[in-house]
This record gives C-alpha cells, structure tokens and sequence, in this order.
C-alpha cells in the first residue's frame, strides 16, 4: 500500500513540473533523460576499463544485443547475394540494414554535436528577453506544453507500434536470427533479437524529437522578435515618442531598436551553432526516407496488406510526416527571418524620416541608417540550411557548371574540324549581325517536324494540313493496336511499348496545340527578344548576344542529329524485330517492306515533334536569362556611369564658374534618364515573362505528367528486356526526357534568381544614401528617384510565378517529385507485371 501511495503522490508532482511553464522550465526536460540512453551507444571504451562493475557489464550486454540484431541482418544480406533465393526478401533486408544504420548514423550526429546541443539548451532556457511581454511568455508556455504532451504521445506510440510488430511479424523468418540460412529456433533469442530492435524507433523518434522541439523554439523566437519589432512601432509608441524632442525621442528610439538586434544576432549566432548539426541530420532525413520508404512500399506490396504489414504502414507514415514538418519548418523560419527585414524597412525607415524633420542631426541618421542597411542586407540572405552539400541550389550551380563545361569541351573537340563545312553550311545560323533572328532556324525545323508553318496561300495551307496529318494517322494506328491488344492480349513488353507510344504521341499532340494555341503570344515574345535596342552599342553585351545566338542554334542542330541518329537506330534494330511498331490491318502485319519503312519514318517525325516542341520554350530561357542578366550588369554600373557623366560636366561647369546648385542640377538631369532606361527595359522584361508564363505553365503540366508517365513506361520495358542493343533507345529516350524537365525546371528558377538579384544590386550596389541627398529646391527629383527605387526593389522581390497549370510551381523541388513520382509508378507497374 505504501508503494501505491508513494506512486500516488509522485505522479501529481510530475505532471506538475512536466506540464507547468515557471522560470525555471527546461524545454528538453523529457528529451534528456531519452538521450542518456541514446549516449550509451555513442562510444563503448569508457567503460571497457570498469568491466568489472555491474554497469561495464550492463552497457557491455547492451551493446553486443543491439549489435547482434543489426549484425543479424547484415549477415542475412550478405548469405543471400551469394545465395539467392528471392529477390523481395533481399529488397527488405536491404531495407532493415538501412533503417539500422541511418538510426545508429542520426545517434552517432547528435553524440557528435552534444555540446552545441547543450549550449542550445541553456540559450532557450534564458527567457529575459520578453519576459516582460504577456504574448511572449503566452506563446513559449504553450511551445512547452504542446511538445511535452507531443512526445509523451510519440513516445506511447512508438511502443505501442513496437509490440504490434512484434506480434505480427513473430512467426515471420524474415525478422529472425538466421545463420547460414537457418532461422535460429529458440524462443528467448527471437524474443531479444525483436525486443532490442526498438532502438531503432528509440533513436529514429529522439532524434527527430530534438531537431523539431528546436526549429519550433527558434521559430517562436523569431516570433517574439517580429511581434517586438511591430510593437515598438505602434500607435501608442509613436505618440510617446513625439512628446520628447528629437534627441530623446531619437534616444529611445534607438534603444528598443538595438535590443532587438541584439536579440536578432544571438539568434542567428545560435543558428549557425545548429546549422552544422542541421545540414548534416537534414541529410540523413531526405535521402534516408528516400530509400527506407522505397523499401517499405514494397514490403507492404510484397505482403499485400495483410496484417503483417501494419506496423510498417505507421511507421512509413510517421517517417513521411516527419520529414514534411521538417521541411515545413526551416521555411517558416525562413519567412520569418525575411520578415525581420521587411517590418525594418517598412517602419524603421519612415520613422527615421520623421525624426529627421523634426530636426535629427545628420551623424545620428548616418549611423541609424547604416544599422538598417546591415539588418537589411542580411536578412535578405536565406539562412543556411539545406540537405547538406546536397541541397538543391549547390547542386544546381554544380550541375549548370558541369554541363557547361562538358557542352565547351565537346564542341572545342570537333570546332577545328568542321569550322569551315559548317560556316558554308549555316553561315546565316552561326554568324550574328543586328538584324539576326534568334529563332530563325528554329522556324525551319518547326515546319519540317510539322510544328507550326506560317501559310501564304491556299495550296501552302493545304499542302501543311495533309503532311500533319500522316503523323496523326500513325497515332490513330497505335490506339487501334491498344485496342486489339485488349481485346486479343499478348505479351506484356509489346503492351508497354504500346502504351507508350501512345503517351508519347498524345502528348506530342497536346504539345503542338498549346503552341499554336498560344502561337500569337509566342510572337510578340520573339519579337521583343529579337529588339536589341537596349544597350545595342556595348560591345560586351554584343559579345554575349552573339555567343547565345550561336550556341542556340548549335544545340538545336546537336538535337536534330541526335533524333536522326535514334531514328536510324529505329529504323534498324526495332522496327523490323517487333511487331508492335509495325503497321497492322486486323491484327496482321503489313507485309510491305516500303510501307513499314514510310510507317517508320512517320513514327520518327513524333520523336522529332517531342524534341523540337520543348526547343522553342528552351530558347526563350536562355534568351531571358541573357536580357535578364544585361539588365542586371547595366543597374549594377548605374551609380559609375552617372557619376562619371556628371563629374564631367561639372568640371566644365567649375571652369565657367558657375553656382552648386547648377551642379545639383546637372546631377538630377542624368540620374533620373538614366533610371528610367533600365527601369523600362525591366518592366518590359517583367511584361514579357508574365506573358510566357500563361504559355510555358500550361505546357510544362503536360510535360510534368506525360513525363512522369513516360519514364515508368520505358523504364518497365527496360526492366523487362534488360540493358541490350533494343532496349538503348529507352534508355536514351529516359535521358532527353530527364534534361528537358531539369533544364525548364532550373531555367525558371534561375529566372528568378536574377530578377531578385535586380532589387538587390539597386539596393545595395547603388549608394542612394549618399548620392539621394534631400534638397528643398529638387524636392520632385529627390521624391520621385526615391520612389522609382522602392518600386522596383519591391517588384524585384515577388517571384516570377509560374505553375503547372495552378497545380504546384515550376522548380527544382518539383523536378525531384518528378524523380521520386516516376520511381514509385516503376515500382507498382513492376509489381503488377509479377
């Protein structure tokens, strides 16, 4: 009885000291204790030396049983590679020994950074700033109640889960001690062998508990900053700054201002601590639940949910949520650290010009300027975090450099050879003069592949609508045969080449009727890309225009021979070898040789279509990013060119002797044009893309799906005929359809990223400061050059937005959906053919 009463009288002092926020609460005071378990792992040799005492020996038994169960199946791996049985056991033990090693890989992370942990730790445990504010102790008592319940609830969960698995899968050989392929009998070994297997939850569920309690502390931390830096801008604040006169009011000002960015730096000081730990454990998040969803997907296909698989469901779902949250909270930590910066420049700046007109001496509004322009400038950088040296924009920038260098490298190896064939050749395509048409040969092939044709009479038009129309007959065919197929079935590699070729040539079809949908669009956007007006006469921009326009045009050469080449490839190794490309009446091969040979050549004209189709939305890119970037150069070089063009003139003026204010005069007159050249080249440009974007997101969410459908498709033929001299074609087939959506992908992000860099090179690369001095007699010229900056530093800062037809933005995050999407329709589409 006295047991239950001392149980009776712990638990409400627990759950008080749990669930209570005081002073004193620790954020991590259920996670701690966890981790002790979690640090016996971390490095044995400490207590080798007491391996006399009843803990050495402990944590030695606690050891080697973890190691046996993880040892187990990397034995069970190794005896079936050189013992294959069936190819789906070793799929899933290959998914064990991967969940062990990611969950001992994350344990062996957080051992590796305890003491940034620990000093974590005591930073959110120090809670003076805002300790006096109501909402700020609200919003961090409800944090600590929220995960203290969350992970009791986890916690539940997970051991919960843990005796499911075990009491599903007891009977099930997979999960057993094995050796030599002979499942280990005894009872009590089973019994150890799944009961340590819960370290895996213990360390996966810990591990992830920690990260998640400390992004969602440091959010509620930016929270509590922005809330601070909005406050200190509120009416009541304002008033009672305007009762002091400008020093003390200055004064005041000044000292909530510095307290939050005192705040602001020892939080990004702590982040950076965190950001070493986060980019590594970010890694191991991603890519671990890559593969280990990979592998439980098909486990459960494997067992055709049964309840064997049910455990495996949870934890597949848990694993999925934990890395959505993940995900989800570096990027509210993010817009949050951006919008530290936007209430700065939003507020702090005109209550900076208020002060000034009530009389603010200049020194003060120099330093007070500077200080913005710092919060600004780094608040402007995202902070860094990301799946390791994994993350999507290094490896963006490694990929466009490689490919770049291997594009140079393999036209330096052939310039010598052919440079004066091809001159001969394509002299009108290679040679940039003024009156050059970026999209000249791309017209020519459009025409030739059945694309699009401009008629100027009649019979042209007639002509054009019988030639499209053959390929549309190929098309008519292969559902004919889809049909007969389904009616009469065979084997399963002639239905896969079937369906296909129908996707592909649908959605080669879809693709022509966007761009004549849109035809009239896509002119206006040539001919203004075609206009180079702006910055005609440097030569640099000369240089570039002219290295773009032949490059251009040497890729679409390099595609046109590439498709010749497969088509030859085709023509040769395929369409003779199976009857599914050949054209059939009832179901019977045409024995035609000239006929299957028209028919093949028409089939070919779809591969054509399919390549050429994407180059005209290829060009456009390229060509944007090119205007794009000038654009940037000439805003990055305003603040030198009318500097110099001023100092001229005033020193002729100073010859002439006349006043400062003939001087200021001369300054605004260049300034203001000057301005408002490259402000009209971007605006037109900004037109233009808005524009394209109706265009080019309606054929990418063709492209996204028959993409998405087309890799499965080919990769399922691939699996089924293996890697020979037929099944090439797939594969080159996969790999133009993987670069086209990677280069649309990354061209709109890299769009984006130099109209952002446009505001910021404004901003930072033009000392307005100094130069945009506040004069009574050019008062218009002052306001209206200082309004012209604000105007496109806040357009450069919103997004080109395009989407998938409004279901998800073109990016580099949608093309790895785009991977991983495609794997999982490979995945299924292999599991039904079994």
């Amino acid at each position: 009885m006295s047991y239950i009463d001392r149980w009776a009288s712990f638990v409400p002092v627990w759950f008080g000291s749990t669930f209570e926020f005081t002073k004193d609460a620790d954020y991590f005071v259920l996670i701690q204790p966890l981790l002790k378990w979690l640090h016996l792992f971390a490095n044995p040799v400490p207590y080798l030396g007491r391996m006399l005492s009843v803990r050495g020996v402990l944590v030695q038994l606690y050891h080697f049983l973890v190691l046996l169960s993880y040892t187990s199946f990397v034995y069970r791996v190794y005896w079936q590679l050189f013992h294959p049985s069936y190819v789906a056991q070793l799929i899933i033990m290959v998914g064990a020994v991967l969940l062990y090693t990611l969950a001992i890989v994350r344990i062996w992370t957080l051992n590796k950074f305890g003491r940034e942990l620990q000093e974590l730790r005591l930073f959110f445990k120090d809670r003076t700033y805002g300790e006096h504010c109501g909402w700020a102790h609200q919003n961090r008592a409800a944090v600590y109640r929220r995960w203290n319940w969350t992970i009791i609830t986890l916690m539940l969960g997970s051991i919960i889960n843990h005796f499911v698995f075990i009491g599903t899968n007891w009977h099930n050989p997979e999960f057993r001690l094995q050796f030599r392929g002979v499942t280990v009998t005894p009872t009590i070994v089973r019994t150890i062998i799944e009961f340590c297997s819960c370290y895996i939850a213990l360390g996966l569920f810990v591990s992830s508990s920690l990260i998640h309690v400390t992004l969602e502390l440091f959010q509620t931390e930016l929270k509590i900053l922005v809330h601070s830096f909005k406050q200190a801008l509120d009416t009541e604040q304002q008033r009672e700054l305007e009762a002091h006169n400008a020093h003390i009011a200055y004064k005041l000002f000044c000292e909530q201002f510095y307290a939050n960015i005192r705040r602001h730096t020892h939080l990004l000081q702590m982040f950076s601590k965190f950001a070493r730990m986060l980019n590594l454990f970010g890694m191991f998040v991603y890519y671990g639940t890559l593969v280990i969803m990979t592998c439980t997907c098909f486990f459960v296909m494997h067992h055709q949910f049964s309840s064997t698989v049910v455990s495996f469901v949870v934890f597949a779902v848990c694993l999925m949520i934990d890395t959505l949250l993940f995900c989800k909270r570096i990027d509210n930590i993010n817009e949050l650290h951006n919008s530290v910066g936007d209430i700065v420049y939003s507020g702090y700046w005109p209550a900076l010009l208020r002060l000034a007109d009530r009389g603010l001496s200049k020194n003060d509004q120099r330093s007070f300027r500077r200080s913005i322009l710092i919060v600004l400038q780094r608040c402007q950088q995202p902070l860094g975090l990301g799946y390791g040296e994994f993350g999507s924009l290094s490896m963006h920038r490694f990929v466009t450099f490689e490919r770049k260098n291997i594009y140079s490298a393999q036209f330096k190896m052939c310039h010598q050879q052919k440079r004066n064939v091809v001159q001969l050749l394509f002299r009108r395509y290679i040679t940039f003069t003024d009156q050059s048409d970026y999209f000249a040969l791309y017209r020519t092939l459009a025409t030739i592949s059945a694309i699009h044709y401009d008629a100027h009479c009649w019979f042209d038009r007639t002509l054009w609508i019988v030639y499209r129309f053959l390929p549309i007959l190929v098309n008519v065919s292969y559902f004919y045969k889809a049909y007969r197929i389904i009616i009469h079935p065979e084997d399963n590699t002639s239905a896969a080449v079937i369906v296909a070729s129908i996707w592909g040539f649908t959605e080669g079809t879809l693709r022509i009727a966007i761009i004549e949908l849109w035809y009239d669009k896509l002119c206006s956007i040539m001919s203004f890309l075609n206009d180079r007006t702006y910055r005609q006469q440097d030569a640099l921009v000369r240089q570039q225009r002219a290295a773009l326009f032949a490059a251009n045009n040497r890729i679409q050469l390099v595609l046109v021979t590439t498709m010749l080449t497969i088509a030859a490839w085709f023509m040769t190794t395929q369409l003779f070898n199976r009857d599914a490309f050949m054209l059939q009446i009832n179901g019977h091969v045409v024995e035609s040789a000239s006929v299957q040979i028209v028919y093949g050549l028409l089939c070919n004209v779809w591969g054509m279509i399919y390549v050429l189709s994407f180059a005209i939305f290829y060009i456009i890119m390229n060509i944007l990013q090119l205007e794009m970037s000038i654009l940037l150069d000439g805003i990055a070089s305003v603040q030198s060119t009318v500097i110099d063009r001023a100092g001229r003139q005033i020193a002729t003026l100073e010859a002439t002797g006349h006043s400062t204010q003939m001087k200021q005069q001369v300054f605004w007159d260049i300034l203001q044009p000057e301005l408002n050249r490259h402000i009209s080249r971007h605006v037109n440009l900004l037109d233009n893309l808005k524009e394209f974007s109706t265009i080019v997101g309606p054929f990418s969410f063709v492209q996204y799906y028959g993409t998405f459908a087309l890799i499965a498709d080919c990769g399922l033929i691939l699996a089924m005929e293996g890697l020979s001299t037929n099944g090439m074609i797939y594969l080159i087939f996969v790999t133009v359809l993987v670069f086209q959506s990677f280069i649309i992908c990354r061209g709109i992000e890299k769009i984006n990223d130099l109209n952002e860099a446009i505001g910021h090179a404004l901003y930072a690369g033009f000392n307005w400061p100094e130069l945009l001095q506040y004069n009574v007699r050019f008062r218009a010229q002052y306001v209206t050059a200082r309004h012209t900056l604000m105007l496109v530093i806040g357009r450069s800062q919103k997004g080109f937005q395009c989407s998938y037809g409004g279901l998800g933005g073109i990016s580099m995050e949608r093309f790895a959906q785009l991977m991983q999407k495609s794997y999982s329709l490979l995945t299924i589409l292999l599991q039904f053919v079994k």
